[in-house]
């Protein structure tokens, strides 16, 4: 019989682990937002020159502490002036226009834009994106164009997904529709399967976090935790099988039974024993006595101990 204190024991280790996932989660995030606001700061981003924002967008797609896949410089009319990439060249034909764009209406209005996550490596079809625009500002309050990133979330990938509870348990990512954006099966984030469906998922992209029993998307009785992260809407899933969780527990009870049924046999043998040393032999012995005395051997002396 598994207690609700075991199961209350086996959720909050859950717990703790979806809680840790969350705030790695955001410092990644925060980490690359940090990164353009100091490089937004600079005196070349701020110079609007383009060979000097050249150099200094480079610094920034090469850094080894954010995975910005492309950066760009974007001035106060919306247009972009240069645009930096890892992995192609760009030419002036390539830069946008994001005059009419909500991002770009945040940043010239001093705001962060984050946007949410979206695929479009073909050769990396189970890796996320998402743009983080901030301002540029020439002194103070005086804002003169914006700083775009398209942020690869390869870390937040690897951090979900090495993340193992037991043997088989795992950790996942949901966004704001519930659609898969990091899992251990690969094939459900090249899909990016819609798991809305599920109470657990339903629960944490509606802002919910908490612990409960429940049945996965392949039909197994889980035990989970489940955390929203708010700032951009969500879901980290932590599941462990139910049976595996309380393997454990249950060969702790089968064992102590076993062991009870053990010691318990091994006490009616020793009582049955001790029965027959005090009780039984003695009158034995007495019995051999009536019967020498009935036949006649009156030195017969039958020892009796009290």
């Amino acid at each position: 019989i598994i207690t609700p204190a075991v199961s209350d024991r086996i959720l909050k280790e859950n717990a703790s682990i979806a809680d840790h996932l969350s705030l790695h989660t955001g410092i990644i995030i925060d980490e690359a937002v940090d990164s353009l606001l100091i490089t937004a700061q600079s005196s070349d981003i701020r110079s609007l020159e383009k060979e000097r924002i050249s150099s200094t967008l480079t610094k920034l797609a090469v850094s080894v502490r954010t995975d910005f896949r492309e950066t760009s410089v974007v001035n106060k009319s919306g247009q972009e002036l240069m645009r930096v990439s890892t992995d192609r060249l760009y030419f002036p034909s390539d830069f946008r226009n994001f005059e009419n764009k909500e991002e770009f209406k945040k940043a010239i209005q001093g705001e962060i834009y984050i946007s949410q996550p979206f695929f479009d490596d073909p050769n990396r079809p189970d890796l996320p994106f998402m743009t983080i625009m901030v301002p540029i500002e020439s002194y103070p309050g005086n804002f003169i164009g914006a700083l775009v990133g398209k942020l690869g979330l390869a870390k937040i990938l690897d951090l979900v997904t090495a993340e193992k509870i037991g043997e088989s348990g795992n950790a996942y990512l949901v966004d704001k529709q519930g659609k898969v954006l990091a899992h251990i099966d690969g094939l459900k984030a090249i899909k990016h399967e819609d798991f809305s469906g599920l109470s657990i998922v339903r629960k944490v992209i509606n802002g919910q976090s908490g612990v409960e029993n429940f049945i996965n998307e392949d039909g197994e009785n889980m035990l989970g935790a489940y955390t929203f992260y708010e700032p951009l809407g969500w879901g980290i899933i932590v599941q462990q099988p139910a049976k595996e969780a309380f393997a454990p527990v249950v060969s702790f009870i089968n064992r102590s039974i076993i062991l009870t049924v053990f010691f318990t046999v091994l006490s009616l043998i020793l009582a049955a024993v001790i029965f027959r040393i005090i009780l039984l032999n003695p009158i034995a012995n007495l019995k051999r006595g009536v019967l020498k005395f009935g036949a006649g051997d009156l030195a017969f002396r039958v020892k009796i101990k009290s």
